[in-house]
């Protein structure tokens, strides 16, 4: 079997009790597939969930594997008919996990008696051979330095661009960082050509030259 990479897309709006969610693959097969925590835990109501997705990519590979094998050994399968049951519960200190997968195979192959196909059964029993979770977060976070008591901020380009200074004073940009608040006595002393600011209890006043 060559190696074989397949994606699928989630989306949920809301949080896990009222929320919902839909799921694609990216062949276009899967679109919009509804679902919920309500339809996950209870009534279905017409809707998937990841436990049905998980029963029915289980029994598919299953069943396949079966095929091959018995044709492998020149006793081809005429029909296959797999029940695949996947089951989650709460496990002591580890929380939900997926605990079993059920499968129930009624099968028709001339030629084979009980016993062979009990062992092309079993030589197709199939395990997760191993995990690989990566989680990438996307958006901006403010840097937080963990070695170092200072308050440092950074005004980009476009906030020096778009924003309006009186009398194109740079020190005002300083009133966008965080903690930094003007005194009271700020706007009269910008017009004296001197800018006082209050920094987490602190003042500091800048002079013209």
């Amino acid at each position: 079997m060559p190696h074989i990479e397949r994606t699928a897309h989630v989306g949920w709006d809301g949080n896990l009790a009222r929320g919902a969610g839909t799921l694609d693959g990216e062949s276009g097969a899967i679109a919009r597939l509804p679902f919920s925590l309500a339809s996950r835990v209870g009534d279905p109501g017409g809707k998937t969930s990841p436990e049905e997705l998980l029963a029915a990519a289980h029994g598919g590979c299953l069943t396949m594997s079966l095929a091959g094998e018995l044709t492998s050994a020149d006793t081809p399968p005429g029909r296959l008919d797999v029940a695949c049951t996947i089951v989650m519960d709460e496990v002591e200190g580890q929380g939900h996990q997926i605990v079993g997968s059920q499968v129930e195979i009624v099968a028709r192959v001339d030629g084979v008696d009980d016993a062979a196909l009990q062992a092309a059964v079993l030589d197709v029993q199939m395990q997760i051979g191993g995990i690989t979770e990566r989680v990438v977060v996307a958006g901006d976070a403010t840097l937080v330095a963990t070695r170092q008591s200072a308050v440092t901020g950074l005004v980009d380009q476009s906030q020096i661009r778009e924003l309006p200074l009186n009398g194109r004073d740079f020190t005002q940009l300083t009133l966008l960082q965080l903690g930094v608040t003007s005194s009271p006595t700020t706007a009269q002393a910008v017009d004296r050509g001197r800018v006082v600011l209050h920094l987490r209890g602190f003042f500091c006043q800048r002079h013209p030259r």
